[in-house]
């Protein structure tokens, strides 16, 4: 299969389900965020994610997982006392205020 084969086929495959507005890149980025996820909670390295994702660098790992599970994942390890699924945006807001 091509590139454009495989775009095209994520695109038929979203299209048939009812998901608007989502790409063979925005599962490929949702894929490796729940990978970081998984690979976190197992105990193992971003390393293992970025040999799943095929990626040279790190870095560009890094760039595809969703950052608001990042942030989650800081906020609960240095605010222990925040809810997990808060409103990241008003509790970021909250924690600045209260220094």
């Amino acid at each position: 299969m091509s590139p454009v084969s495989i775009v095209n086929w994520f695109a038929k495959a979203y299209r048939a389900i009812g998901l608007q507005g989502c790409s063979s890149h925005s599962g490929r980025r949702t894929f490796i965020t729940r990978a970081a996820r998984l690979v976190h909670n197992a105990g193992a390295s971003l390393r293992d994610v970025q040999l799943l994702a095929g990626h040279r660098t790190i870095q560009n790992t890094q760039r595809y997982i969703d950052q608001r599970w990042l942030l989650r994942k800081s906020m609960r390890r240095h605010h222990p006392h925040v809810p997990p699924r808060a409103n990241l945006r008003r509790t970021c807001k909250r924690l600045s205020f209260q220094r």
